[in-house]
């Protein structure tokens, strides 16, 4: 029986001192991860610093330059960085003039490197600390390399910071070269508007960024070793030798067992890193206990020597349970630490996710049983994020902490406050007998969270915007319930931040009637419900019409008349847009052989083709050229109108499926011209036929307005390149005039023809040749 009870007190022990370890090595784990983050976290704020340099001035020069690197360096531990440098985005052609720029200002021998024929370039201006070793990177084309290219690409297009892959740096020398990375970091010109992609692409400038040792950095991290543990650092998620980036053993280690290894993601700058530790003999030992050791070897004497000192047998039983007592609380401890880790956020030790849901099911069963109704309180931080950006990420923990502790000072005890994750929160106020006390509740977390917030000697602020929905009025499910509240959010953030907004029904309804109409357009081309109208596009000098627009209409079953702006969105999302649009094609081309047939050998009708047509896999010119062969029609029968967004975000395909319509004779009109970037490279480059002025400007057209003059710039300039003009929007005689003086091609709108079903479009041109054969 004393070997019994040893045997469970050895096994006990054994467990508590195995549930301290692993503790303990998750805890050492994600410091490590912490320390690299933060680490990270200072190189980022010393790029934007880079970047803010660039925004601020119309010119920085390579002295400009410099300083800020050497003010920003002096005193600060930045181990593993190895440059700072900025590099300008350069058009293919005129290369020869920068360098020669270059080498008059004084930097010697100056050339682009590698060699070679490319759209864009990238090559090396300022490059700090400069160093004999550093100088081997000016000139290098960081558009050149594929990784590196990714990366900036991607950052281009998302305005953010974004690291490559493991690679290698240009400023090695030959031969085995320590694993690196680079971050980069865009920058745009002055005082645009940087709301999406293709503003983003037109705005560049060029590029700041760093580039890293890894085992450099590391070792200002650790110095010689990290204690008790082997790190490795692997680029991505795949931990294989290609992709080993940092170990801290001299050698890999066969014997650590799996059992004793764990990995923790570092996901920072779009890119992630996998950290992976394993324990050392020391951990153990520092973390280990010989507590079950003890009582083993306790047990056995005890047992040998029970028959001559059974009175030593009662000390030695209370002893025991004594000790059994204080395991067993010790387990619970350490149990109860666990449980709170895993149903808590680590910063702000408010519920974590997990937990909240969990509180919002029992209070949703509670209301169900007392019928007294339960609020949830979406709560995201307004300019936090600039916030974390200027002041750094440990200052952004310290308010997201106050934040958490302001929040809880709102409202009840018994309410849950909980961080999702960010800068998001989230609070259930149950058993509401008065909802007045919601508004109250937000408008009081709205009053708090504007109260400035003391980080390291200075005063920051931020707002809250908050989305507000009830249980049961507004949903009965938890996911519906917090779907709701996370529309009501957006809209409290879309009504200017710093407000609140409950859900309404109109919000769901929005949404519901959006899914119920994509679904109705998927059986609208099978039902025959879409219709193709025809707008006539005139020739303002004769006051012919020659040409036509295709325009698109949906006549629903229940709903009538549906305009494209609506349901064109949805058809893009969908992919429904593929069929919609070849059924458009098909449809347009049957009635141009019908009229270039019986009325005008030379008539024209104009298709509108989506930038998501022109972008998915395989090439619908081919298959357009061929059905117009097939009919018997030429490629001049018909013109293919695009945006300028298309041009900006061209890839290659898009590039080869425009220049096959230029060589078939297909002609290529710039829908809106004026609204977007109207670059004249895109122009140029695509062999553009016609431009179309967005009628925003022909709107307001009368005589000495500033209208005009735009107009006029517009036609001189087109014509100069050879392309023909088109006007849409044309409503009166006194806007067709003007242009017509201005010299425009043709004109489109209401003053001519509404758009017309295609019936009654066949019948206006068949009045044409009708009246033109009586005169």
């Amino acid at each position: 029986m004393c070997l019994a009870a040893t045997l469970a007190l050895w096994r006990h022990e054994q467990a508590v001192t195995q549930k301290n370890l692993w503790a303990n090595f998750d805890f050492a784990l994600r410091q490590s991860a912490n320390r690299i983050e933060q680490r990270m976290a200072a190189f980022e704020q010393l790029l934007r610093g880079a970047q803010g340099l660039f925004d601020a001035s119309d010119l920085v020069e390579r002295e400009d330059f410099r300083l800020y690197v050497d003010v920003a360096l002096s005193g600060t531990n930045f181990s593993g960085l190895q440059a700072l440098a900025f590099t300008p985005r350069l058009p293919g052609e005129g290369l020869g003039d920068f360098v020669a720029a270059q080498r008059r200002m004084g930097v010697s021998g100056y050339r682009v490197y590698p060699e070679g024929q490319r759209e864009w370039h990238a090559p090396v201006v300022y490059i700090e600390p400069f160093s004999r070793l550093t100088e081997r990177a000016l000139g290098f084309d960081a558009l050149s390399e594929a990784a590196r290219r990714e990366a900036m690409f991607k950052a281009r297009d998302s305005g953010a910071m974004v690291m490559t892959g493991k690679t290698r740096l240009v400023t090695e020398a030959d031969g085995e070269a320590p694993a690196a990375f680079v971050l980069f970091l865009p920058l745009y010109a002055k005082g645009k508007v940087l709301n999406n992609v293709a503003q983003r692409r037109a705005h560049l400038t060029g590029w700041v960024f760093a580039t890293f040792r890894m085992g450099d950095l590391m070792s200002g991290l650790y110095g010689e070793g990290t204690p008790g543990l082997d790190l490795s650092i692997y680029d991505g998620v795949t931990l294989s030798d290609e992709a080993l980036m940092y170990r801290s053993a001299k050698t890999a280690n066969p014997s650590v067992s799996p059992d004793k290894a764990a990995h923790e993601y570092i996901a920072m700058a779009n890119h992630t890193w996998t950290l992976v530790a394993s324990m050392r003999p020391e951990f153990e030992q520092r973390y280990s206990s010989n507590s079950a050791d003890i009582i083993a070897i306790s047990g056995v004497g005890l047992s040998l020597l029970l028959s001559l000192l059974s009175w030593l047998l009662l000390t030695a039983r209370a002893r025991a349970f004594g000790r059994a007592e204080a395991m067993t609380r010790e387990l619970r401890e350490s149990e109860e630490r666990m449980r709170h880790m895993a149903q808590h956020d680590a910063l702000t030790g408010l519920p974590n996710r997990r937990t909240f849901r969990d509180r919002l099911e029992q209070d949703v069963k509670k209301s169900r049983r007392d019928g007294l109704p339960v609020a949830v309180l979406f709560i995201d931080l307004d300019l936090f994020k600039e916030v974390n950006d200027t002041l750094g990420h440990d200052q952004g923990d310290v308010l997201l902490k106050e934040a958490a502790q302001r929040i809880c000072h709102c409202v009840r005890e018994a309410d849950t406050v909980a961080r999702l994750g960010g800068d998001e929160f989230t609070v259930i106020l149950a058993e509401l007998h008065d909802l007045a006390r919601v508004e109250a509740i937000a408008q009081h977390i709205n009053q708090t969270l504007a109260a400035p917030f003391e980080l390291r000697g200075e005063q920051a602020y931020v707002s809250a915007s908050i989305g507000i929905t009830l249980y049961p009025h507004d949903a009965t499910e938890i996911d519906d319930l917090l779907k709701q509240a996370d529309q009501a959010m957006y809209v409290a953030k879309d009504a200017g931040r710093n407000c609140f907004s409950f859900f309404t029904p109109a919000l769901q309804v929005a949404a519901v009637a959006r899914m119920r109409l994509t679904n109705d357009l998927r059986g609208a081309l099978a039902n025959e419900e879409l219709r193709l109208y025809f707008q006539p596009v005139v020739d303002l000098a004769s006051g012919r019409i020659h040409k036509a627009e295709a325009l698109l209409r949906w006549e629903h079953p229940t709903r009538g008349m549906v305009g494209p702006a609506e349901f064109i969105p949805l058809a893009e999302a969908s992919g429904l847009i593929h069929d919609i649009g070849e059924w458009v094609f098909q449809q347009a081309a049957q009635w141009v052989k019908r009229w270039r047939q019986e009325l005008d050998p030379y008539f024209q009708v104009a298709v509108n083709q989506s930038p998501v047509e022109f972008q998915r896999q395989g090439r619908r010119s081919a298959q357009w050229l061929a059905h117009l062969k097939t009919l018997g029609l030429s490629g001049g029968a018909l013109v293919v109108e695009i945006t300028e967004g298309l041009l900006l975000d061209a890839s290659p395909g898009v590039t080869e499926q425009l220049l096959e319509f230029r060589d078939a004779g297909v002609e290529v009109a710039l829908d809106d011209f004026g609204t977007g970037y109207s670059s004249l490279s895109y122009i140029q480059k695509f062999d553009i036929d016609y431009l179309k002025i967005d009628q925003s400007f022909v709107r307001n057209l009368k005589p000495g307005a500033r209208d005009v003059a735009l107009c006029k710039a517009i036609i001189v300039m087109a014509h100069e390149l050879g392309i023909k003009v088109i006007a849409e929007g044309v409503e009166t005689e006194a806007q067709r005039d003007l242009l017509a003086a201005a010299g425009c091609d043709y004109g489109q709108g209401y003053l001519f023809a509404k758009p017309l079903a295609a019936e009654a479009f066949d019948a206006l041109l068949v009045r044409q040749r009708d009246d033109a054969l009586a005169n």
